[in-house]
């Protein structure tokens, strides 16, 4: 009976270790901005992959008078810039932005934090749709994917 145990102790550590292998965090994102009028309606994103896709993403947003460094900054030889929309809400007091990236083989995990106001929080009786700008490392489509949760 120890033996059976011991047996299927080490073939659960061996495929336990096996499946977190094929994922690796990867920290070398940036949220860069966060707003509430992105105009999407539903929950997704749009990866732009070169400066004149995020010039003209830029301008939808209205965003020509932000001054922050790291909007204005954005290398597209290194990074692409992914906008992550939360969709319609009917109050103020959403947001949502980029906890976590994670790997894993050729998928790419954007793990977001969606923050939404509490029951007793006054909020604008607005409907908004808030969106994050964020920076992540340069990703070929054609052979990743990303999804977001």
């Amino acid at each position: 009976m120890k033996q059976i145990i011991i047996i299927f102790s080490f073939l659960t550590t061996i495929f336990s270790c096996s499946s977190k292998m094929n994922m690796s965090r990867d920290n070398s994102f940036k949220n860069i901005y966060q707003g509430s009028t992105s105009g999407k309606s539903k929950l997704g994103y749009d990866l732009i992959q070169t400066n004149e896709a995020y010039l003209s993403l830029i301008e939808r947003l209205n965003l020509e008078q932000v001054e922050n460094e790291d909007l204005i900054n954005v290398d597209f030889e290194d990074k692409n810039v992914i906008v992550i929309y939360l969709g319609e809400k009917n109050t103020g007091g959403y947001s949502i932005k980029i906890e976590e990236l994670v790997w894993k083989q050729n998928l790419l995990l954007i793990k977001t934090e969606q923050i939404k106001p509490k029951k007793e929080d006054m909020v604008t009786m607005v409907i908004t749709q808030p969106y994050c700008i964020a920076t992540i490392p340069k990703i070929d489509l054609k052979e990743n994917k990303i999804e977001i949760k």
